[in-house]
């Protein structure tokens, strides 16, 4: 049987019409292979980014703790804060300082720029401490380490003056400087047993012993802090240092001497960390400074000199069952005496002391 050139063409039609849907399912299974490869590939490559940005977002979480413990803002005006006699130039956020600090706003309320940077000058306060407010104003919190703050008084190039390796001062030739004399200070004096405290018992607890700026930098960085924040016009601030104090008075049992002419000085009438030198040496000293003539006069600073006589006859002609020495320590009985509450904030405050002082 012979073939002609149709039956060739009709047999090869035939046979690719049997293989055509063989044909389309491969293409079919192709081509799905080939978009679940790439889908997968995809997924991949988003799977990775998102780890790649949770490993930066955790780096950047981690730089921000490291540096401050909370998010600084990263947007907004900046301004030149020049502390120091040196005007050692810190650059910050201005909202940042301005919403703690009455004195920065009201500056900038007025001050014009003319199209250079806002600045400010603060030349009276030691750069260390200046640092140490700025972190309170962009993190609400209270934070100092005292070798930072030595450090930085180094790398100023001996701006600040001290006078042993670990001592905090602030510049010598600005008023809030004067460095404490410790000469008149009494040495130590036993606690009394008699008096009650919420302390323990006065055999369990150290000698309450004086300190200086020779032994006790803390104690003079407190001030400093406390005297930048009544300068800035921050109560709050001041509210916070001062119950610095009082814990550190509870921690060490030691209590400053050598700063009252200093915070005198610098203070004006009525100011409340008057008010706890004036009381740390009455009730720590039992008014034995005032009848020995020994007491913290540092400089003969008449002002403190009648605070002190002034609330120590008070104290003796009041009427109360026991001994005026006998009693406890004002800051026991209500520290929020020594706070000022301003507005609504302070209403708020106010409102904390008052839960604080409930609880005993």
């Amino acid at each position: 049987m012979t073939c002609t050139l149709l039956d060739v063409l009709f047999y090869f039609v035939c046979i690719c019409f049997l293989l055509s849907p063989i044909s389309h399912h491969y293409r079919l299974l192709h081509h799905s292979s080939m978009a679940s490869r790439k889908s997968t590939q995809k997924s991949e490559d988003i799977r990775h980014g998102k780890a790649k940005l949770t490993k930066r977002e955790a780096a950047q979480r981690a730089r921000q703790e490291m540096m401050c413990s909370y998010p600084l803002p990263i947007i907004g005006d900046t301004i030149v804060v020049e502390v120091g006699p040196k005007k050692r130039p810190l650059n910050y956020h201005k909202e940042a300082l301005v919403k703690h600090s009455g004195y920065l706003a009201a500056h900038f309320r007025f001050h014009r720029a003319d199209g250079k940077v806002p600045s400010v000058s603060v030349s009276d306060h030691d750069p260390a401490v200046f640092i140490i407010w700025a972190r309170y104003a962009y993190t609400g919190k209270l934070q100092y380490c005292l070798d930072e703050v030595s450090k930085a008084d180094k790398e100023d190039g001996g701006e600040q003056t001290a006078s042993t390796e670990e001592t905090i001062t602030t510049p010598a030739d600005t008023p809030a400087s004067n460095t404490p004399s410790p000469s008149s200070c009494p040495e130590s004096r036993p606690a009394t047993a008699s008096r009650p405290s919420r302390q323990p018992a006065a055999e369990d607890k150290p000698d309450i012993t004086t300190s200086t700026t020779t032994d006790d930098p803390e104690w003079q960085l407190l001030i400093n802090l406390y005297l930048l924040g009544h300068f800035l016009l921050d109560l709050p601030f001041t509210n916070k240092v001062i119950d610095a104090m009082i814990d550190k008075w509870h921690a060490d049992q030691r209590w400053p001497c050598g700063y009252a002419g200093l915070v005198f000085r610098e203070t004006g009438e009525d100011t409340p960390l008057r008010r706890l030198i004036v009381d740390f040496h009455i009730y720590m000293g039992l008014g034995r400074q005032t009848e020995q003539e020994t007491f913290d006069t540092d400089g003969d600073e008449v002002l403190f000199l009648k605070e002190v006589n002034r609330a120590l006859a008070k104290l003796k002609w009041d009427r109360f069952e026991h001994e005026w020495y006998e009693r406890p320590e004002p800051w026991e009985e209500d520290g929020c005496r020594y706070h000022l509450h301003v507005g609504e904030e302070g209403e708020e405050e106010r409102r904390e002391c008052e839960k604080a002082r409930a609880l005993g």
